[in-house]
């Protein structure tokens, strides 16, 4: 699958941790991120995950701009899940150490 992401608004200029954490992940891991804003890392994610022939999920956790990062993702629709909760809501959804990688890029103010 060709990448996309740059054609989604927002940040992203760490693809090399990305790429790395795909080729070291094994199968059937759980990838979360933390703060998606409109879904450009996400995206940069779901496509090397789906390149790399790996039974990966990531979960997508932001309360913010759900249907924008719905709209953006809306092909990789089957290998993401989107929360839009706080991330100390759903942190609590994840028992310990089920999941492979946690990228924090969001606000984690505990009163949000």
């Amino acid at each position: 699958m060709e990448h996309f992401y740059e054609s989604i608004e927002g940040w992203f200029d760490y693809s090399n941790i990305y790429l790395q954490m795909v080729e070291s992940a094994p199968n059937g891991s759980t990838f979360v991120e933390v703060g998606s804003y409109y879904g450009r890392s996400a995206a940069f994610m779901l496509v090397e995950i789906i390149n790399s022939g790996k039974d990966i999920h990531l979960d997508c956790i932001d309360p913010m701009y759900q249907e924008t990062v719905h709209t953006n993702l809306s092909k990789l629709a089957e290998h993401y899940t989107h929360k839009g909760v706080p991330s100390v809501e759903a942190a609590v959804e994840y028992e310990d150490s089920s999941v492979y990688f946690v990228w924090l890029d969001g606000n984690h103010d505990m009163k949000q």
